[in-house]
């Protein structure tokens, strides 16, 4: 059986493309902003073959789920939650987020224009591809389409996302995209095992 694809997580990337659909979106929940990134990782990874956060997506209730990305949300709603997570990181995040805790559901505001030294540009188009489509769209909607995916209907509950249930099958470009990136990793894989053999 192959290897799930694997990427590391970026916090710089999170608190970037959190600040940017925050200035963007006005009722950014931690459902809407967890589907948002979903959606634009989908995108970024099936088309320029990685993902923007490098999360790991759970299979959830509520649908996909970036496990780290909530757990840093959650963080902000109600500080020191989170076993283990440390203050600068903390501090960092509260520098470009704030939580308006007035409404039904916290939503995430910015205190100031992101970090988009962080973020390249095709970050920036997924991002804004996922706004578009889910940024003002309702809450049910938005459900719905998680549950859509394919990453979902696959996964079992409560297990981890192999980033391969994220492309198309019926797409030869998506296939040959993610054949290459199997490749890669596996190359990278055989190096680091002959590294590790080395010392």
């Amino acid at each position: 059986m192959k290897r799930s694809l694997s990427y590391s997580y970026n916090f710089e990337k999170f608190v970037a493309a959190m600040t940017h659909m925050a200035t963007k979106v006005s009722d950014l929940t931690k459902l809407r902003a967890a589907k948002l990134l979903y959606f634009a990782d989908k995108y970024h990874l099936t088309t320029y073959g990685r993902p923007i956060v490098g999360d790991c997506y759970v299979r959830m209730d509520h649908g996909p789920v970036p496990s780290q990305s909530l757990d840093l949300m959650n963080e902000l709603i109600s500080p020191f939650i989170v076993r283990g997570m440390k203050r600068p990181t903390l501090d960092v995040m509260r520098q470009y987020l704030e939580v308006d805790s007035r409404g039904k559901q916290p939503r995430f505001q910015a205190r100031k224009q992101p970090d988009y030294s962080a973020l390249s540009e095709s970050d920036v188009e997924a991002l804004d591809r996922s706004i578009a489509r889910f940024g003002r769209a309702s809450i049910t909607s938005v459900w719905n389409a998680g549950h859509k995916e394919r990453s979902w209907k696959e996964t079992p509950p409560l297990q981890k996302i192999d980033y391969r249930l994220f492309f198309d099958e019926s797409s030869a470009e998506q296939r040959e995209l993610l054949a290459m990136l199997e490749e890669d990793q596996a190359g990278e894989e055989l190096l680091n095992e002959g590294l590790a053999a080395g010392h």
